[in-house]
């Protein structure tokens, strides 16, 4: 009634094509630069300007406060740039297209990554570009990073923006 199929067994050719394509797809899938973040277990600090933004950030990190914001240095990151938060007053975004958004629980941040091909022995330059509505104005956030391997995860960036906050009672 039944027949007995008997299975061919795998040839070595088979078996190492098999283990190339494994490679292969790994490869390709891991598109995005990983780095540990070194800022996950800091001690945290919070600075404050005299417009109501307030900032949460790793005790390592140089701070300088601007006209209307901060510059956030990163001691020794290989590729990584200073960045830069600010408080613009006005109901308008800032200009230009703002292709991503993420969600911070109630708060919406609109993004976008521009890559310059060729930044260096670094690889490309890529620059963070993100924005949120506040009450009757915007925060702007900024930073650069090469990388060598695809997009940077700019890990600093999103722990800088998720906590940042306006003061009303210090505006």
């Amino acid at each position: 009634m039944y027949s007995e199929a008997k299975l061919k067994r795998p040839s070595a050719l088979q078996c190492v094509l098999w283990v190339l394509l494994c490679v292969l797809a790994a490869a390709c899938s891991s598109h995005v630069q990983r780095r540990v973040n070194p800022y996950a277990d800091s001690k945290v600090k919070e600075v404050t300007h005299t417009n109501g933004l307030a900032l949460r950030l790793p005790e390592e990190l140089a701070v300088a406060r601007t006209a209307d914001g901060f510059s956030i240095v990163p001691p020794s990151s290989r590729g990584m740039s200073e960045m830069s938060v600010s408080l613009h007053a006005g109901e308008q975004p800032p200009p230009g297209d703002w292709p991503r958004q993420q969600q911070m629980g109630t708060r919406l941040v609109r993004y976008r990554i521009d890559r310059t091909e060729g930044g260096g022995s670094g690889g490309d330059q890529y620059e963070m570009t993100a924005w949120e509505a506040t009450a009757g104005s915007y925060i702007f956030y900024r930073q650069g990073d090469h990388a060598e391997f695809g997009e940077p995860t700019f890990d600093l960036f999103w722990m800088i923006v998720e906590n940042a906050r306006i003061r009303i009672n210090d505006r």
